[in-house]
């Protein structure tokens, strides 16, 4: 499911990961979700991100915590998100995360004038 290369592998930080967010072909939902899940992560590696649905959705203004998964998916499955460790509920342990850039990122860049 997790296609992306994580970003300190690219030698890149978080705004630099910030900016491609921003000309990428996310969904709005996604691209709220992208960048909320950025403020967790360490600056310079993009990694260590393990707030949790709760967390996540109580940040980004969502009722329910089941509301992030589909997002979250959707994020892992194209490449901008990289679950390096699974969840654990029988421990009470969210899932971490890294940030990553899509192998295929130059089809999911918008070029032009209406980039950002």
């Amino acid at each position: 499911m997790d296609s992306g290369k994580p970003i300190a592998d690219l030698g890149m930080t978080v705004s630099d990961w910030h900016r491609l967010v921003a000309r990428s072909s996310l969904t709005k939902p996604e691209k709220h979700l992208a960048l909320t899940m950025a403020t967790y992560a360490s600056y310079r590696t993009g990694a260590d991100i393990y707030p949790g649905n709760r967390k996540l959705a109580r940040a980004i203004g969502y009722s329910k915590p089941d509301l992030v998964g589909p997002h979250m998916q959707s994020l892992r499955r194209k490449g901008w998100v990289v679950q390096v460790k699974p969840a654990n509920e029988e421990r009470g342990r969210v899932a971490r995360y890294t940030l990553s850039v899509p192998l295929d990122a130059d089809t999911q860049l918008i070029y032009g004038p209406e980039a950002v």
